[in-house]
């Protein structure tokens, strides 16, 4: 509510017209309806009664406020109103627009119904001061709505970015483990890639996958399985440099993404760092304690595209599995002609 002059005479005048107000409420709700309907503007039904609910609260904050001429009574009587504005305003078909026209009309009805009140008390020479309270009292209505309507409105904006930055990161992450998924571990390998043009650094590829990690599933379950691979990513995320780039291709398979640095052998000392990350057995709840070790693949390259390194990381890690498992090899030309494709080796390398 707005604030009260101290001085308003005649006092019980207008205490009067406020007593008068409280009783003809309904009398002012039902002209806002009439004025509405002639508008031609339909709302939802639940729009509707959120607006009457305004319109009954802030009629009575305004007769209380002329009975008692106390500000503060008023003004806690007009915070249920607010607070109504609040729920109207989160509503996507309550438009701005329409609800300042309600507002509108709402001073009208009130205005007609004091006008009639003093009327038929005598009163008349206390109007136009009425009057001027209740143009007051709707200024303060409206800034109190735009408000409440202009805080939904950041909601919304908060929410939407928010909603954005959430579906950006699942269509870049892997949903188990929150790691880059494979459209994003590209883009890494080609970033470092583009790099070397100007720093000289390499782009290495780790091509990590879990031995007899089907075993864990079939002996213990796809959940011991999901909590397994989510333990060995915080694991192997804990051994490796803030530089590097920890991915999952999907299943038991996850890929380090690192710029290669002097001295020359910086890909077999991450991979020394994995290996000796898994020695120790993980640890879950209702289950024997579990040992995975893991089979790496090495790939170093400078040139585009990224989708080469990959693939020499994967040929490796499959030399890897061959000669015993928990173990790593770094990629070499030869060893192309040795492993003959992928699915001749699943049968017997996982």
């Amino acid at each position: 509510m707005p604030h009260l002059d101290s001085d308003l005479s005649p006092r019980s005048s207008l205490a009067s017209l406020g007593d008068a107000l409280t009783l003809a409420i309904d009398e002012v709700v039902d002209d806002l309806q009439e004025r509405d309907l002639q508008s031609r503007c339909v709302l939802e039904d639940a729009v509707e009664a959120l607006i009457l609910a305004i319109a009954r609260t802030s009629t009575g904050a305004f007769a209380l406020w002329l009975s008692s001429g106390d500000e503060d009574d008023a003004r806690r009587e007009g915070l249920d109103a607010s607070r109504v504005f609040g729920q109207l305003a989160a509503r996507n078909d309550a438009p701005l627009n329409e609800v300042t026209k309600r507002c509108l009309r709402w001073h009208d009805a009130v205005a007609s119904q004091l006008s009639r009140d003093a009327g038929r008390l005598g009163l008349d020479d206390i109007l136009p001061q009425a009057l001027s309270m209740l143009q007051r009292s709707l200024y303060v209505t409206i800034v109190h709505m735009t408000e409440a309507f202009e805080v939904e409105r950041q909601n919304l904006h908060q929410a939407l970015v928010l909603r954005q930055e959430e579906i950006a990161f699942q269509a870049s992450h892997d949903s188990l483990t929150g790691l880059p998924n494979r459209a994003l571990i590209i883009d890494r390998i080609e970033q470092l890639l583009h790099r070397y043009k100007r720093f000289g650094t390499e782009a290495t590829v780790l091509f990590v996958d879990l031995d007899n990690f089907k075993v864990v599933n079939d002996n213990f379950g796809h959940s011991v399985g999901d909590d397994l691979l989510q333990a060995v990513a915080r694991r192997v995320g804990k051994v490796l440099r803030e530089s590097d780039t920890l991915g999952r291709l999907g299943g038991d398979e996850f890929i380090v993404v690192a710029s290669c640095v002097p001295p020359e052998d910086a890909p077999e000392l991450i991979c020394r760092r994995i290996l000796d990350a898994l020695r120790e057995p993980f640890e879950f709840s209702g289950v024997a304690p579990i040992w995975a070790t893991a089979s790496i693949g090495a790939a170093t390259g400078t040139l585009p595209p990224a989708e080469e390194i990959l693939k020499n990381a994967d040929i490796a890690m499959y030399r890897a599995k061959r000669e015993g498992k928990n173990r790593f090899v770094c990629f070499e030309p030869e060893i192309v002609a040795d492993v003959a494709t992928r699915s001749e080796l699943d049968s017997d390398t996982h």
